[in-house]
Parts: structure tokens; C-alpha cells; sequence
């Protein structure tokens, strides 16, 4: 996972959409499928455990909107994934956009400095 100054968020390469990935989301294993629907221009997810079980199929990244925040399952990972742009200059997620300016963020715990004091 790489970080801005306060999240971490995921690095999702579009050049290898349609794609798999695991992920370590509170401390257990996730798979995650992105996928991009040219003619709609809507990206999303499935998600599966760490036994590659299906817990979620096509979940849409929604600027600002939690990922999976309408889904109800008790195998969800407990992080809170929004995709945003942190500058603020940005107000939608599009493929082109996806990796350059808006970035899915983990914002369930800032990052804080080696003291502890806080966001960097």
C-alpha cells in the first residue's frame, strides 16, 4: 500500500485493468479484481478472501463514497477504502483520472510520525 501525508491508499494499475491482486486489510488477506466497463466508464471491484472466496462482485468505485458501505457481510475487511482526490481539485472518478489524481484511500487510521502526534 503506498501513502500520501495522512493515507495510505491502494495502487491500482490501470494499464493492467482487467486484473487480480491480494491485499493485507487489517491484518488478513484479500483478493481484489478490478475491472473497467468502457462504454458506462465505470471501474470496480470484486473482493474475495484470503481462500479466494467471493464475498463482493462489482462493487463501483464511487468518489467519496466507503467502498462496500452498502454491502453487509461480517468477511469485509474492517478498513474503510474511499477513493478521492486529496487535493480537492477533483470531484469524480474517471479511468483517466484513476491513479494520477484520485487514488482509493484507507482512511480508517491516519498516518501518524514516529512520536505519535498525529498526521504527518
Amino acid at each position: 500500500m503506498e501513502q500520501t501525508e495522512q493515507y495510505g491508499y491502494i495502487d491500482i494499475d490501470k494499464a493492467l485493468i482487467p486484473y487480480r491482486f491480494d491485499i493485507t486489510l487489517a491484518g488478513e488477506v484479500f483478493f481484489f479484481d478490478v475491472r473497467y466497463a468502457e462504454p458506462t466508464g465505470l471501474i470496480t471491484v470484486d473482493l474475495y478472501d484470503s481462500d479466494e472466496e467471493p464475498i463482493v462482485f462489482g462493487e463501483p468505485l464511487v468518489y467519496g463514497q466507503p467502498l462496500f458501505d452498502d454491502v453487509v457481510d461480517e468477511r469485509l475487511p474492517l478498513n474503510q477504502l474511499v477513493p478521492f482526490d486529496p487535493s480537492g481539485k477533483i470531484g469524480s472518478i474517471t479511468f483517466d483520472n484513476l491513479g494520477d489524481t484520485v487514488f482509493l484511500f484507507d482512511v480508517s487510521e491516519p498516518i501518524v510520525d514516529d512520536e505519535g502526534s498525529g498526521a504527518l
